[in-house]
Formats: structure tokens, C-alpha cells, sequence
């Protein structure tokens, strides 16, 4: 049976800094970046436009 490779984008963001503030973060901040990025390729060009496209209620 033929293998397939399995890929993580976690390695590439491991050494990204988290300037936040510790008691405020109610998000990871791979899973910010993953949703910025899957905006981007699907045209986003706002901020507005990526938070939109995270909302549970407009996936599907």
C-alpha cells in the first residue's frame, strides 16, 4: 500500500513570538495564522473579511 506523507504548518510558526497578554488570549495564535492565511488565499484583503470567514456560523 502505497504511504503518504503527512504535512504540518506547525513547525514553520514554532519560533513566532506571542506578544499578548497571557490572561487574554482566548485563541491560539497557530489557529489565528491558519485562518489569516486560508483567508488570503481565498482574497480576503480586510481584517473585517478575515474574522468573517472564522465565524463557526459562515463555515460550511
Amino acid at each position: 500500500m502505497k504511504q503518504i506523507a503527512k504535512a504540518s504548518i506547525r513547525p514553520h510558526f514554532k519560533t513566532l513570538n506571542d506578544p499578548r497578554q497571557k490572561g487574554k488570549i482566548k485563541h491560539k495564535l497557530l489557529d489565528i495564522m491558519i485562518i489569516v492565511i486560508c483567508a488570503v488565499i481565498s482574497g480576503a484583503d480586510t481584517c473585517l473579511i478575515y474574522m468573517n470567514m472564522a465565524r463557526p456560523d459562515k463555515i460550511g
